[in-house]
């Protein structure tokens, strides 16, 4: 039997469980104002026309297979960006502490 308070609270916790998720990059459209990319989640499923957004300064254009970080506003799944991405097999290893590199 569930209680009236965790009834009350699993609308929430779908929404909470939903928000981040891993993916991968598909396809890369950088001729628009940003990013547009094609993913996959680790569900499965494929997602088209989502943002990728960068910090200020700073762009790129990963190349497809890479992994990134998705994040649903408002925990609907329909209303997703991709918050950074990397390619693991190209990252720049054995930094010294405090080290900084763009690649």
């Amino acid at each position: 039997m569930v209680s009236p308070f965790n009834r009350l609270l699993m609308p929430v916790k779908r929404r909470l469980q939903l928000m981040v998720d891993r993916a991968v990059l598909r396809i890369i459209t950088d001729t628009t104002q940003r990013q547009q990319l094609q993913i996959q989640t680790l569900a499965d499923e494929t997602d088209s026309n989502i943002e990728r957004w960068q910090n200020y300064g700073h762009t790129s254009v990963p190349p497809v297979g890479s992994e990134a970080i998705t994040l649903a506003l408002n925990g609907n799944r329909s209303n997703l960006v991709v918050i950074c991405a990397e390619d693991k097999t190209v990252r720049l290893k054995d930094l010294k502490p405090g080290d900084s590199a763009l690649y």
